[in-house]
């Protein structure tokens, strides 16, 4: 052998790539769904409130997809709540649709009612609106009752007798 020495070069370790920064929407998302895992929808939702108010426009679709998981399943009482809330982020369809459909899996028909058809009154154009209408349709069509016939009957005043008369029929 010849006696030289050859370096061999070697390479320079990668640098690691660095963490992702996480945003503070990140962070309230991942709170959310702390709050969603503890079957706290209340406390889920208003941090997505306070999300909705930090996130850029790309990051709202994530949002809304959170709200509406945390909405459906909320009681109405929740909804209704947050509906009282005047500067309220949270899109109002969403919560009127969730709250009307909450309702109604409760059988509260007339509260139901109320909502979708306050969601189809004021947001015509809203993706909800169709599913809110055969929503009423179907309240409508369950709570009807034909074989009930109901008639209001003069129990006092000049016409007291006809209802007494009637009332005594009836039984």
């Amino acid at each position: 052998m010849t006696g030289v020495d050859i370096e061999i070069p070697v390479p320079p370790e990668p640098e690691p790539e660095p963490l992702p920064v996480k945003t503070l929407v990140d962070i309230l998302l991942e709170e959310a769904d702390k709050f969603r895992a503890a079957n706290e929808m209340k406390q889920g939702l208003m941090v997505l409130e306070q999300a909705l108010n930090q996130a850029d426009s790309d990051q709202i679709p994530v949002l809304i997809e959170k709200i509406e998981s945390l909405a459906m399943n909320a009681s109405p009482e929740i909804l209704e709540d947050l509906l009282g809330h005047e500067s309220l982020a949270i899109p109002e369809p969403i919560l009127l649709y969730w709250a009307g459909v909450n309702h109604s899996m409760n059988q509260d028909y007339h509260a139901a009612k109320l909502r979708l058809n306050d969601l189809v009154n004021r947001f015509p154009g809203h993706v909800y609106h169709t599913d809110a209408l055969e929503l009423v349709a179907l309240i409508k069509k369950a709570t009807f009752r034909p074989d009930t016939v109901g008639c209001i009957l003069p129990l006092s005043g000049k016409y007291a007798a006809f209802g007494e008369k009637a009332l005594k029929g009836i039984h």
